[in-house]
């Protein structure tokens, strides 16, 4: 709503009215999210992928999970990326180094010897004419979080990225390196990352026992 109203007092500026201008909507800003993909919900998504030889979309999940990248940063996960350990990757301008961990690495090196990979993005579309398309994992998803019994409205790739920074900042407590993992310019915009749900927060404040 305040991105229209600052576009409309803009405007009225501009037509010399500033008489007309309004205020902007001052509202609390909440450090709670209202789905938050846990721990737990990811396993069970990957173990039920894993078990219905869904190796794909298994891992495609272990991607978006345990480096914390964006969505459309998969085309960058490369066979020789893969082979390094690392991706260079280059988004919104800026160019980082997002590490693969070990136990990845080699199923992803595994994967793309079975499907012949030996150059290029590892996961492409069924043709393998280009990278895999956004909607298509958005979709496929949500099929096996159908499947793994976990509720829909919380399974979309962004809320992979959101959980690896809360588990990443609750086991090393360095939002500068998680800021720089994740490629954020600024530390605010992390922390709205490791956000926790309100239930989290409810179990939290009655511990306290105060």
């Amino acid at each position: 709503m305040n991105s229209y109203l600052i576009s409309l007092n803009r405007y009225l500026k501009w037509l010399e009215r500033d008489d007309l201008c309004v205020s902007l909507i001052r509202c609390q800003r909440k450090y709670f999210t209202p789905a938050e993909l846990t721990l737990s919900d990811y396993r069970a998504m990957l173990k039920f992928a894993e078990k219905s030889g869904q190796t794909k979309w298994y891992l495609i999940m272990r991607c978006l999970g345990s480096m914390g990248i964006r969505v459309g940063e998969l085309k960058f996960i490369t066979y020789e990326a893969v082979l390094s350990g690392n991706a260079e990757i280059f988004f919104k301008s800026k160019l980082r180094t997002i590490l693969i961990p070990a136990g990845l690495q080699g199923e992803l090196l595994y994967f793309c010897q079975g499907c012949g990979t030996e150059a290029g993005t590892v996961f492409m579309n069924k043709s393998g004419t280009a990278p895999i398309d956004v909607s298509v994992i958005w979709r496929n998803l949500k099929k096996i979080a159908i499947g793994a019994n976990i509720e829909k409205s919380k399974v979309y790739p962004h809320n992979f990225r959101h959980m690896f920074a809360r588990i990443y900042m609750n086991e090393y407590h360095d939002i500068a390196e998680l800021a720089d993992i994740l490629g954020h310019s600024s530390i605010e915009t992390t922390r709205l990352y490791t956000k926790s749900s309100k239930e989290n927060q409810r179990i939290r404040l009655d511990s306290l026992n105060l």
